[in-house]
């Protein structure tokens, strides 16, 4: 069992097509989560009769629950588009502004230094936030592998699906807002020490449902060092 934390730095910048000056940026510190993880293998790892070594590893399942604080920024809804309907915040601020339950279930399986993985991550709303304005749930199904290039570099594509329910006002759903995606994600780890990981990744949008038209973006970039106390 153990305890994660991450501590998200955002910049956002939304621009619309070049003959247009629609333009918008954020950033800041966003919403920071913490998770407590409980893993636990499925079987033994046996080595080779022969060889004595290990080749194929036991499956490793985790469960997840955790709670992400409102340290990011929510946008107050800006009243524009269809008649009397706010314009979608979840992409333009930093923070929902509330306490959101995340939960979570992974599995990875290895052999020797290669393995593959799935994963499934839920974000529950923690209601309305103080603009009466409530963030839409959202859910993130991730497959992939980890391919050793060096000792100290490591190739980690995914991809992945990502769902989100209409945002809220009041009570009523939030015009340009909600949607299922499709996303091919390359990324890589880097070793720096025993104990310190630097990951990168972009995430790139092939395949889209949106509930209504809306801003979208064409990829996402994300940076992050891990580290292992």
């Amino acid at each position: 069992m153990n305890v994660g934390g991450v501590f998200p730095d955002i910049r956002l910048r939304n621009e619309v097509d070049p003959a247009d000056t629609f333009e918008q940026e954020f950033d800041g510190i966003g919403d920071t989560s913490l998770t407590l993880r409980y893993a636990f293998p499925i079987g033994e790892t046996a080595p080779h009769e022969e060889t004595g070594e290990v080749h194929a590893h036991a499956p490793v399942f985790s469960f997840n629950a955790g709670l992400s604080f409102p340290t990011g920024e929510p946008e107050e809804p800006t009243i524009t588009g269809p008649p009397g309907s706010p314009i979608a915040n979840s992409t333009l601020q930093t923070g929902t502004g509330t306490f959101d339950p995340l939960l979570g279930v992974s599995y990875v399986q290895a052999w020797g230094p290669f393995s593959i993985f799935g994963s499934v991550a839920l974000r529950i709303p923690g209601g309305e936030n103080r603009f009466d304005y409530r963030t839409g749930a959202a859910a993130l199904l991730s497959l992939g592998a980890t391919v050793p290039l060096d000792p100290k570099f490591v190739a980690a594509p995914k991809v992945s699906v990502a769902w989100t329910e209409p945002d809220e006002l009041d009570g009523d759903d939030v015009f340009a807002s909600g949607g299922t995606w499709l996303n091919l994600v390359p990324g890589f780890l880097l070793r720096l020490s025993e104990n310190a990981d630097l990951q990168a990744a972009v995430e790139i949008p092939v395949w889209r449902n949106l509930r209504t038209e809306q801003l979208d973006t064409q990829a996402r970039f994300a940076v992050g060092v891990s580290y292992r106390f």
